[in-house]
């Protein structure tokens, strides 16, 4: 009560309380470092996925993200978008599962083209700056202007990434 308070490890004091905080002698460790990279990558038979014309998940074994805990998080996807004669555009946004609704001003474009003859293909990399209030799990939605040959793609030649970092 009121002072210093020491630990020790084989005789060597490690960690100390202080006035202003705490000391620590070596090197400290988190179990589960805050900033820590976390991410689920695909597993390359996905395939195509189209979108259709309204909001929807997008295979949630996959494309969504659990956040563990309350903080602020960086999170991103790293997509192929593609559209294959047809024109128009692709977009993302966030869902709170844990809340059951679309997180608002999350939408993004990934994709958009006025021309139906060509085949494209394009990595769209959408990023999310979020506030959690506790643990929560976020899905990925998509939505296309037209029906038909237009979403994501998944396969052997390249693979799809969610991930997310806890900034503070």
């Amino acid at each position: 009560k009121d002072g210093a308070v020491k630990l020790y490890y084989d005789a060597n004091q490690k960690f100390e309380t202080t006035t202003t905080g705490a000391s620590v002698t070596g090197t400290l460790v988190e179990s589960v470092p805050t900033n820590a990279i976390t991410s689920i990558v695909t597993p390359g038979n996905l395939g195509n996925i189209n979108f259709g014309t309204s909001w929807a998940n997008i295979n949630t074994t996959y494309y969504k993200w659990v956040l563990p805990a309350a903080g602020t998080y960086l999170v991103g996807a790293i997509l192929r978008a593609r559209q294959w004669s047809t024109n128009g555009f692709l977009k993302v946004r966030l869902y709170n599962n844990t809340g059951s609704a679309a997180i608002s001003l999350s939408d993004r474009m990934v994709l958009e083209s006025a021309d139906d003859e060509l085949l494209l293909n394009a990595i769209g990399s959408p990023i999310w700056k979020y506030t959690a209030s506790g643990a929560q799990t976020l899905y990925l939605q998509g939505l296309s202007s037209v029906a038909g040959n237009s979403g994501i793609q998944e396969d052997a030649n390249g693979m799809n990434e969610c991930w997310h970092v806890k900034l503070f």
